[in-house]
């Protein structure tokens, strides 16, 4: 049980120090850019017409790729669900005699796909919001409708989105808890170095 905590108390750390990375630190460079990016985007298309059919397959894209998501995080909260049921006889399996019960470990694994689940499902609500917003033309957009605040709005998409990727990422050491500590140890490690390869900013050409 106290090489499971410790291993778990490790695990937890890691995690929290690339949260505070990834708002605090280097990690948000790229983040900056992308929203920056982002209402440059909004803008061009806002002020050029002939834009609007890729503006429209971009957006849709996006849509399909969050629903996408969204669904996976939903089919796996009901395929861990439907595992916990069987809880006793894989817990003889897999599990270390004396480690930390399997219920926390599952609930932690359900919290992660629902907080996916909800911010991918907040990625298609901004979107639509988004669709709508680029289809005005640059002279109309007045008031709450210029293209700041359509850019802004589908910043929020973008947050839910990345939201959603590392909540889907960081359920993988947590599913590989329920096998012990090690495979924890190892997951977190891949797992974390997959999000900080994907909050680098690419290196220019």
């Amino acid at each position: 049980m106290t090489r499971e905590l410790l291993a778990a108390a490790l695990c937890g750390a890691v995690v929290a120090a690339y949260l505070l990375h990834l708002v605090f630190g280097p990690g948000s460079a790229a983040h900056r850019h992308h929203r920056h990016t982002r209402l440059l985007w909004v803008r061009g298309v806002m002020a050029e017409r002939s834009q609007a059919v890729m503006a429209v397959q971009s957006l849709r894209n996006y849509v399909m790729a969050a629903s996408f998501k969204a669904s996976s995080a939903l089919l796996l909260a009901i395929g861990t669900v439907t595992l916990s049921a069987q809880a006793e006889g894989l817990a003889r399996a897999w599990h270390p005699a004396g480690g930390v019960p399997w219920g926390p470990k599952v609930l932690l694994l359900l919290g992660a796909l629902a907080l996916a689940f909800v911010a991918f499902a907040l990625t298609v609500r901004h979107l639509n919001h988004v669709l709508f917003g680029v289809g005005l033309n640059a002279v109309d957009a007045t008031g709450p409708r210029t293209a700041e605040n359509v850019s802004a709005q589908l910043n929020r998409a973008g947050i839910c989105y990345t939201l959603g990727m590392r909540a889907l990422l960081l359920a993988v050491p947590v599913a590989a808890w329920l096998a012990g500590p090690v495979p924890l140890v190892v997951a977190t490690a891949l797992a974390v170095g997959l999000c900080l390869s994907l909050d680098r900013l690419p290196a220019p050409h």
